[in-house]
């Protein structure tokens, strides 16, 4: 057994050392949005950022995993507290799967996979909610549509949350857009 173990292990590196490896540093823009549930709280969306890296494995189909800063942006209206502006600071680390088609180039790429969040600072607000309000670690689902061209990436995606927003209380997920561009090497 220990055998079969050794020679699945050195074909899996094998493999992975043969994959073309793609790595793309990126800079975006976001705009977050939440329902909610109670009639007394309406969100609205604001402009957000994202700076970061993904690393691509892979040709036709590959694994992409990304670490990227961002900056989420809502504003929240209280029926009893008023507007507030909401910044939320954190990492956001995405494991996409998909398939690229092209020719030289260019191409098109399509994946999909889970994005953790972790809350790291909210900036000072009216409304008072603090790092302590939200929930510190969020999973959401992903879609990303990119296009590669002479060593440039361009990437739209959405994602939607899965676990809650805030830690306790409320039962809201939020749901981003991104658009992004970088390079590629």
């Amino acid at each position: 057994m220990r055998v079969f173990g050794l020679i699945a292990l050195s074909a899996s590196l094998t493999s992975v050392a043969a994959a073309q490896v793609t790595l793309s540093p990126k800079v975006g823009v976001s705009i977050a949005d939440m329902k909610s549930a109670t009639a007394d709280v309406d969100t609205k969306s604001r402009l957000g950022y994202q700076a970061g890296v993904d690393l691509r494995l892979g040709l036709g189909m590959f694994i992409q995993p990304g670490v990227h800063y961002q900056q989420t942006g809502l504003e929240q209206n209280l029926l009893l507290a008023g507007k507030y502006n909401l910044d939320v600071r954190g990492y956001h680390i995405p494991v996409l799967v998909g398939v690229k088609a092209g020719v030289g180039v260019a191409g098109i790429r399509i994946a999909a996979g889970p994005a953790l969040t972790l809350v790291q600072s909210v900036k000072d607000n009216a409304g008072g909610i603090t790092k302590d309000d939200l929930a510190k670690r969020r999973l959401g689902g992903m879609v990303q549509v990119g296009v590669d061209a002479l060593g440039f990436t361009a990437d739209l995606s959405g994602e939607a949350g899965l676990t809650k927003f805030f830690e306790t209380g409320s039962t809201e997920k939020l749901r981003t857009m991104r658009l992004s561009v970088g390079w590629k090497f």
